[in-house]
């Protein structure tokens, strides 16, 4: 089939098909196995008839990511803050699991969009109702957000999870052939991982970590002196 006969089936082309057939892919086959070649084979059609609808590759990866962020279940208003950040996290989380494809573009990506200032602002507004000052405010939120993508990050990688025969067996062989006594006292607990759980430990460490930190100020706010 020549190159004109492909190009002319970009009739049956939109924005949105492109954009979901590519969200797939990445789904499918990891952000770094995507082409707009290989898009183009996935429709059906010349890669350059992609471009009359998305202008380049940078711009159809900040699709993706509008894509995976308008994915999330942002938890409403009503929560106390610690409750909202755990059901944020969980949420996240889980939304980068359903799409680790998506997600991985997003983790890549170091544009701002209106999206992802949408979630910033609902995080941020959350803190708000904490005694934090300002400062505080943005580098709890960044916490927040580092602790749960590089989570996934790991999770997806395979390193939070428990090891297979072959991996029990060069773990075991390494402590017995060398003076690792702490490591040997704790190895099932090393070698059989619970990413739920270890999830939801960080999560505490995290929000409980950002409640030691308001003690003293939410102290000296409620004090009665700042009252009289």
């Amino acid at each position: 089939m020549s190159g004109t006969g492909v190009i002319s089936k970009r009739g049956t082309l939109s924005r949105q098909n492109i954009i979901q057939t590519a969200a797939a892919m990445v789904d499918r086959d990891g952000a770094d196995a995507f082409s707009m070649r290989r898009l183009g084979a996935e429709i059906g059609v010349d890669p350059m008839a992609v471009y009359h609808y998305i202008p380049n590759r940078a711009a159809l990866l900040r699709e993706l990511v509008r894509l995976f962020l308008d994915a999330l279940d942002v938890p409403g208003p009503t929560l106390i803050w610690q409750d909202w950040v755990r059901a944020f996290s969980q949420n996240f989380r889980s939304t980068a699991k359903r799409h680790p494809g998506l997600f991985r573009v997003f983790s890549q990506s170091g544009d701002w969009s209106a999206e992802y200032l949408a979630v910033e602002e609902a995080l941020h507004a959350t803190l708000a109702e904490a005694v934090f000052s300002p400062q505080q405010r943005v580098r709890a939120g960044r916490l927040v957000m580092a602790y749960t993508e590089n989570f996934v990050l790991w999770e997806l990688s395979g390193s939070i999870a428990s090891n297979d025969a072959d991996e029990r067996a060069q773990f075991i062989g390494l402590i017995e052939s060398r003076d690792l006594p702490q490591v040997a006292a704790l190895s099932e607990h090393i070698l059989n991982v619970d990413a739920d759980d270890e999830f939801a430990f960080g999560l505490d460490v995290t929000t409980r970590g950002l409640e030691a930190m308001l003690c003293p100020l939410a102290t000296r706010a409620d004090s009665p002196s700042n009252h009289s």
